[in-house]
């Protein structure tokens, strides 16, 4: 298990290292994260899974009013043998309040401003998000190369 509390989840460096943080007129508050993991091994080495669940909310101050972003995901790495196999399940929303404004502007509901690595977008205000891979390990012998990924 994993718990945290942030203040300030910007970290006051949206330009460089922002994830997703929100921007121009949207500032994360007062969040929390928690993340509960389960460890599964099998009766041999070759195979082993985490599965998890983890939930991040918090205050969103857009412009010149309150309201709240929370986000809840599902995950699964597993690997048997050669096999590797990943899925994730994500459900997000940024909860803008209405007639909530930024230098004049009436800010939109239905989306916000994000930023990552000083690149500015706009994304969905709420939104699913689906993730899946399939990896199978070939054993090689190329000189100082002794596994090869598909």
């Amino acid at each position: 298990m994993n718990l945290g509390a942030f203040k300030n989840d910007n970290l006051g460096q949206p330009s460089t290292y922002a994830g997703g943080v929100a921007t121009d007129g949207y500032h994360s508050d007062n969040g929390g994260a928690l993340r509960l993991a389960y460890h599964w091994h099998g009766s041999t080495g070759e195979r082993h899974a985490v599965f998890s669940v983890a939930a991040k909310g918090g205050q969103l101050q857009a412009g010149d009013r309150q309201g709240t972003r929370w986000a809840v995901t599902a995950a699964m790495n597993g690997t048997w043998g050669p096999w590797n196999l990943k899925l994730q399940a994500v459900d997000y929303a940024y909860n803008v309040p209405r007639n909530a404004s930024y230098g004049g502007v009436i800010l939109p509901r239905s989306s916000i401003i994000a930023e990552n690595y000083g690149f500015a977008y706009r994304m969905p205000a709420k939104g699913q998000l689906y993730g899946a891979s399939l990896k199978r390990s070939f054993s090689v012998h190329w000189g100082p190369v002794h596994t090869v990924s598909l």
